[in-house]
C-alpha cells in the first residue's frame, strides 16, 4: 500500500444545525455524535446547491478513506490472484480506472 498523506479515517458527515441544515460538515478523528467534540473539521460542504445535494456530497467525502482503502485492497488482491486470464468482464480496464482514481486521490494525476 502507498503511504497516504490525508487525515486518517473514519470521517463523519454531520448536518450543521447552526446553518439550518443548509451546510454539512465532514469531521475526522472522533467517534462522538456531536460535531466538533474531539474532532478535526475537514471541510464544510455548502454553496448554491440544495441541502439534499450538499448532504450527499458530504457523505461521499466522508466515505473517501474507506473507499480508498477498499480500492487499494481490491487492486492488490486481483494482482496477487490473477493469472492474467481475466476475460469478458472489462476487469483490466476497471483496474486501470481504479489505479487512476487512487493516483488522483494521492495528487499524482
Amino acid at each position: 500500500m502507498n503511504e497516504t498523506k490525508f487525515t486518517p479515517g473514519p470521517w463523519k458527515a454531520i448536518r450543521d444545525p447552526l446553518h439550518y441544515g443548509s451546510l454539512s460538515t465532514v469531521y475526522a478523528g472522533s467517534t462522538e455524535e456531536k460535531a466538533g467534540i474531539g474532532a478535526q473539521m475537514l471541510v464544510q460542504v455548502g454553496g448554491w446547491s440544495n441541502p439534499t445535494e450538499q448532504e450527499a456530497n458530504a457523505h461521499l467525502i466522508a466515505a473517501a478513506p474507506e473507499l480508498y482503502e477498499a480500492l487499494e485492497e481490491i487492486i492488490q488482491d486481483v494482482q496477487q490472484t490473477s493469472t492474467g486470464d481475466i476475460t469478458g468482464t472489462g476487469c483490466w480496464e476497471a483496474l486501470d480506472k481504479a489505479r487512476a482514481a487512487l493516483a488522483k486521490a494521492r495528487g499524482e494525476a
